[in-house]
């Protein structure tokens, strides 16, 4: 593509918001998005195009550097600048999000405030609530087996099935799958149900550990709007059935926050059912409440259709990330399915957690009272803190779960992640939560963090925004480890 032809496709690119580079960034995105750029365009060259766009030709190469970032170009030598595929951005987004989860996960070399992961500390409260099964505990539970549970051992089973029904999803132990956490949940479910090449429903902005499964299972993501936002786009796709599964966080979405009306939840399990979309209702989030508790689990919502719902939940949020213990709730028909992809896996989890699990959920309740507590003290600190110290940043304060969504008013979310880690401040860029690999203008803020740790974290991201505003830049793409 000649650099006149590419600027007729930009159309007035320098409308809207941000500085140019950010501008100029977006046109070209939102060209590759809509289909004015086709894949495998080969784009002019960086002078060309700046004598064309009348700016330098530092400008056109600080926005190619970002748009190779964020895989929707890809530069090889003698080929030029080639507009990339959808799956292009998704590895792009899916490096991101693993380097900050990696690097975070490491633990001990970080000097800063890092606000990249949404989970608890492992703090006195926190270990106080864990339980060691017993000797005579563990010869009971073990008696009469091989040690080998796929389904997971029948003291935890029933546990999980309690609990749900207490949540207000009735379960019998024998709907009950266990698994490693709610993402291998997830897996176990993407694995069974399709085979590579397969479309995922899923939202444009979602949990960021789904794109990582869907590029390592070779699934493709079908992508509607935010379905808070625009439920009606997400009823349309489950009618016109453009994937078999669909994955959705109603409960305190992650990274919104925001919570599914009951009629909207309605509506979407009708319309699954009527398309012959199976739903993955992810509950991790579900009981985090702050305001008020959400409506009913999908699968609580239609209950004659609750065999188009299968749920996900997991006690990593609820008590702490070393309690690796989630499950799959489903009708028994569907259980050998997935109980054969687990088998593979893993052949079932040990049983020393499992029976830690099942008692842990017996009495679950009076902590997740303390939690929401400590959500709500931390999520009014940090809204006060951003009134404060951030004016020109929006936000919706959520209603729950453990997110709060940033919005920057058209910058892009890389660019201020990154001047925020030059502050020993480390947060996740919207793209790392962007199933399309876009750079959003959001950036994603945890309330897991305690009150004097998130005031100081908006004290020195109110200094990152400062060097965005007067061009004081890093370099774009830098590791948010």
């Amino acid at each position: 593509m000649e650099a006149y032809e590419l600027r007729s496709v930009l159309g007035d690119w320098q409308q809207g918001t941000g500085r140019p580079a950010d501008r100029l960034t977006r046109a070209v995105q939102d060209a590759v998005d809509d289909g004015r750029l086709a894949v495998g365009t080969r784009l002019p060259a960086e002078r060309p195009l700046a004598e064309a766009l009348q700016v330098s030709r530092g400008l056109v190469a600080r926005v190619y550097g970002r748009l190779r970032e964020q895989g929707v170009v890809h530069t090889r030598h003698g080929s030029g600048t080639v507009v990339g595929s959808a799956e292009d951005r998704t590895r792009s987004a899916n490096r991101l999000a693993a380097d900050g989860l990696s690097a975070a996960v490491a633990g001990g070399a970080l000097d800063g405030i890092d606000l990249r992961i949404a989970a608890w500390d492992a703090d006195e409260a926190v270990v106080a609530d864990l339980y060691v099964p017993s000797t005579e505990q563990l010869r009971a539970a073990a008696r009469d087996s091989s040690g080998y549970w796929p389904l997971g051992h029948p003291w935890l089973r029933r546990a999980i099935a309690e609990h749900a029904t207490r949540q207000g999803l009735p379960t019998d132990p024998e709907q009950v799958l266990v698994t490693a956490g709610a993402q291998q949940a997830v897996d176990v479910l993407l694995t069974a149900l399709l085979v590579p090449g397969d479309p995922v429903l899923v939202e444009e902005v979602s949990w960021p550990g789904l794109t990582e499964l869907l590029t390592l299972r070779h699934l493709r993501a079908s992508i509607v709007p935010e379905t808070a936002v625009d439920p009606v786009a997400l009823l349309r796709a489950l009618r016109e059935r453009r994937a078999d599964v669909a994955f959705l966080i109603p409960s305190h979405h992650n990274p919104t926050g925001t919570v599914l009306p009951a009629h909207v939840r309605r509506q979407v399990v009708e319309a699954a059912a009527e398309g012959g979309v199976l739903l993955i209702d992810d509950l991790t989030f579900h009981e985090l409440w702050i305001d008020e508790p959400p409506p009913a689990p999908l699968a609580a919502i239609v209950p004659e259709l609750a065999d188009s719902v299968v749920s996900v939940g997991s006690l990593s949020k609820l008590v702490w990330g070393g309690v690796r213990v989630g499950w799959i709730r489903a009708e028994p028909a569907l259980l050998p399915q997935l109980v054969r992809i687990k088998t593979a896996l893993d052949l079932g989890m040990s049983l020393s957690p499992q029976l830690a699990a099942a008692e842990i959920l017996g009495r679950i309740e009076p902590m997740l009272v303390r939690r929401r507590g400590w959500l709500r003290e931390r999520r009014d600190v940090l809204v006060e803190a951003l009134h404060t110290g951030l004016p020109d940043w929006r936000f919706t304060p959520p209603a729950g779960g453990m997110s709060m969504w940033v919005d920057l008013g058209g910058v892009s979310g890389d660019v201020v992640a990154a001047a925020a880690a030059a502050h020993r401040v480390l947060v996740p860029p919207a793209r790392a939560c962007s199933t399309s690999g876009r750079d959003l203008d959001r950036i994603r803020l945890t309330l897991s963090r305690p009150p004097d740790e998130l005031r100081e974290a908006v004290r020195r991201l109110a200094l990152a925004w400062d060097d965005v505003r007067g061009g004081r830049l890093p370099r774009v793409g830098m590791p948010i480890g």
